[in-house]
């Protein structure tokens, strides 16, 4: 239980240090961080890790196309210092929030962690599965109607 606040906690942190950066190799791994952390925490909630396994298999291969996407549009950009003590700051923010909430705010977790795969496709369920399918088949077509190959690449050539 203690494991899953600090999962938390790191999610959180990682969260606020995404909003102080716009470097996109840092922001690509900020987001690799908090979809592991956000895994394991899915993972120890689940009766079996396979489900974050493949979510996160899922989530580094949108974050791949992402990185590339960054790299052919963005000029290379120059690393700028970060301001240590804000991050300092805002880590043991997180660590006082870890050892407050591990105390008073001893969340029930039964529930969740008999929490199984199963009823999340059930009967109840269906509806609002099958828009999340149509909406991914919608986005589908959309981002192969946006990038066509016969249209050339998306960033402009400058040559």
């Amino acid at each position: 239980m203690l494991i899953y606040y600090f999962l938390l906690n790191m999610i959180f942190f990682l969260s606020i240090l995404f909003l102080m950066n716009t470097h996109p190799m840092l922001l690509g791994l900020i987001t690799i961080l908090v979809s592991f952390f956000m895994t394991m925490s899915i993972g120890l909630m689940m009766s079996s890790f396979w489900i974050s396994y493949i979510l996160f298999l899922i989530y580094l291969g949108a974050i791949m196309v992402l990185f590339i996407y960054m790299i052919s549009l963005s000029p290379n950009e120059i690393f700028t210092k970060l301001n240590l003590s804000i991050i300092m700051m805002m880590f043991m923010m997180s660590i006082i929030i870890y050892l407050i909430s591990s105390n008073l705010f001893s969340l029930n977790l039964s529930y969740a962690i008999t929490m199984k795969f199963t009823k999340l496709f059930s009967m109840s369920m269906f509806l609002i599965t099958l828009m999340m399918m149509i909406f991914l088949l919608f986005s589908l077509f959309a981002i192969m109607k946006i990038t066509k190959f016969y249209q050339g690449p998306m960033r402009p050539s400058f040559s």
